[in-house]
């Protein structure tokens, strides 16, 4: 029973929920064929764990039948059966709830079913109620708002069409079209690089980019700058989606990332949560690209500030942006501000796994002040449990073998890391180069540092500065630097 569909919706909902859901199994209108009030009672009562000694099917099915001996397999039928049939209810719930949640594509599919009656004049009376109303019934945006927008004005152009009359609504209906279209695009395309770096999946499909390949976008952003009749609003979250498109494919151009940053940061109370992170994601590509940690800290914070991750909002922020967090606060010293995020935000992880994250985060922390023995401590403590731990653990284990001057720990980890990066088929080409190059001239300096022999870290050093495919380069250059 504790790992059945219907309970792991269960576990989702909300208190309120769960007591609206209690309304919507009883009413007559959404409820089909059996009733499953008394079922859904007594699986609300072992709310919100489902995890009671009690949650047997033995007794679920003798409070449901207290007048029949226990029979394991009929009992198991019959819970198989209910479960069914409320797991379905459930899902229609979940439905519906989210149709009623989005006050504007409720008011849109009113608007659709008016045409479709022919009722013009309730049509005509509604748009307009709708048009006057609109920042109100749209209270945040994301892509299918923007598509929604779309189809709104489209309603009333067909409406118009269908009655005679002019048509008005051209522009909005261009507009929305396009900012739903480059906004999609742009996150489908960073999807895609981010699936090929982080997990070395290959997606072969480049249609979209094929068809924007023919598009001169300088070209038409001064013809948008120029144009009549839109709200500069619009305009500027137009501009915004089409240099967010951009950046999508061009990870280095700076300059259209400051644009970006500056109309997202202007206009990103507008957004959704997820709309917000998905713009959040394409800046942090360039930032992270050009290594450029106080824009990162910057975007990092406002991140924070907007307070998307909250399980009360329905959001956990994911172990990737958790460590990158970290790891950009301990690289530029803010060591408080590390502390207190791993405090606040370890327990919102989507992972249950958050010992070993917690103990990554101090073991940054430690390391950086010095106190390397703390971080050792801290990172034997840590699981590998995804891919990016994999390079970090074993780095991070190799700086603090060298602080600590344990050769022999550190050579015999060299050789296992260049065995993991070289046969590893999950590890993608570019994390593979990064590592391996660390590796390399991390080899170099432990050898430098025991030998003593600084004949030729001027030139080791020259190359180091050079490369730009490598991890922890500021710290390898720093220790080159300790020998000289």
């Amino acid at each position: 029973m504790k790992d059945t569909k219907l309970i792991q919706i269960l576990k989702t909902f909300t208190k309120e929920e769960i007591k609206n859901f209690e309304k919507f199994v009883a009413s007559p209108y959404f409820s089909h064929g059996r009733d499953l009030t008394p079922f859904y009672k007594i699986m609300k009562s072992y709310y919100p764990d489902f995890e009671n000694s009690k949650f047997t099917a033995e007794k679920i099915f003798s409070k449901l039948h207290p007048e029949e001996k226990f029979n394991k397999s009929k009992a198991e039928n019959v819970l198989r059966v209910l479960s069914f049939e409320l797991t379905k209810m459930a899902e229609e719930f979940l439905a519906t709830e989210f149709a009623r949640s989005n006050k504007f594509r409720e008011r849109i599919n009113l608007l659709d079913a008016l045409i479709k009656k022919n009722l013009d004049k309730q049509f005509s009376n509604l748009f307009s109620d709708s048009l006057n109303n609109i920042d109100n019934l749209v209270e945040e945006y994301n892509g299918m708002h923007f598509a929604d927008l779309y189809y709104f004005y489209m309603l009333d152009l067909k409406n118009n069409y269908n009655n005679n009359r002019a048509d008005k609504g051209y522009i909005e209906c261009n507009i929305y079209l396009l900012i739903y279209f480059f906004q999609c695009a742009g996150n489908l395309i960073d999807n895609s690089g981010k699936r090929k770096m982080n997990n070395n999946i290959v997606t072969d499909d480049d249609t979209v980019e094929h068809f924007t390949a023919s598009i001169d976008f300088s070209n038409f952003i001064s013809y948008l700058k120029n144009k009549k009749g839109i709200r500069k609003q619009d305009k500027d979250i137009l501009e915004m989606c089409l240099y967010n498109y951009m950046l999508s494919i061009d990870k280095q151009n700076v300059t259209l990332a400051d644009k970006t940053a500056d109309l997202f940061y202007k206009y990103r109370h507008l957004f959704s949560d997820d709309t917000k992170l998905n713009f959040f994601t394409v800046l942090h590509n360039v930032y992270s690209e050009v290594n450029d940690k106080e824009k990162l800290y910057i975007l990092y914070n406002k991140i924070l500030d907007d307070d998307i991750f909250n399980p009360e909002k329905g959001h956990q922020i994911s172990f990737v942006l958790y460590r990158l967090i970290i790891q950009n606060f301990t690289d530029l010293s803010k060591l408080t501000e590390a502390e207190s995020f791993i405090l606040r935000y370890t327990h919102f992880l989507n992972s249950d796994k958050k010992e070993s994250f917690y103990n990554f985060g101090f073991a940054l922390i430690e390391f950086k002040r010095n106190n390397f023995e703390k971080a050792l401590g801290y990172v034997s403590k840590v699981e590998m449990i995804f891919l990016l731990f994999k390079y970090d653990i074993r780095n991070l284990y190799l700086m603090i073998y060298y602080k600590l001057e344990y050769s022999d720990e550190a050579y015999s980890l060299l050789d296992s890391y260049k065995h993991f990066l070289k046969n590893n088929k999950d590890v993608s080409d570019e994390k593979r180069e990064l590592n391996d190059n660390f590796a390399c001239y991390y080899r170099k300096l432990l050898s430098a540092k025991l030998s003593g022999n600084s004949s030729d870290l001027y030139e080791t050093m020259k190359k180091l500065t050079d490369e730009n495919k490598i991890v922890h380069k500021e710290w390898l250059l720093e220790q080159f630097s300790d020998l000289i």
